[in-house]
């Protein structure tokens, strides 16, 4: 299965890495926040929909993405790249003012 690494957390963000190798997958979630994806390593990510249909991500370092929450899909490596991205939540609190 896929492996994530919660590099920072605030009551503000979130911001994750996720690696997803050859042949593994996320399982089916629901993002409960609105977020962007930055790609790092990878070429294409499945994205399976809740009525099962299917979009292909092209995971290009130079082409982060947004996505609203309530999104809700399972993602798939079926390519011979590892996938590695970082995933930043909005989690919905102000950032306190210094």
């Amino acid at each position: 299965m896929a492996a994530s690494h919660i590099d920072f957390e605030s009551a503000s963000f979130r911001i994750t890495t996720w690696t997803i190798e050859p042949g593994d997958a996320i399982e089916f979630h629901v993002h409960e926040h609105d977020y962007v994806v930055i790609p790092r390593e990878g070429s294409e990510m499945h994205v399976i929909r809740e009525d099962d249909s299917e979009l292909v991500a092209t995971m290009s370092p130079d082409a982060p993405y947004e996505r609203s929450k309530g999104s809700s899909h399972r993602v798939e490596n079926r390519g011979s790249e590892r996938i590695v991205f970082t995933e930043i939540e909005h989690l919905g609190q102000p950032i306190p003012a210094e």
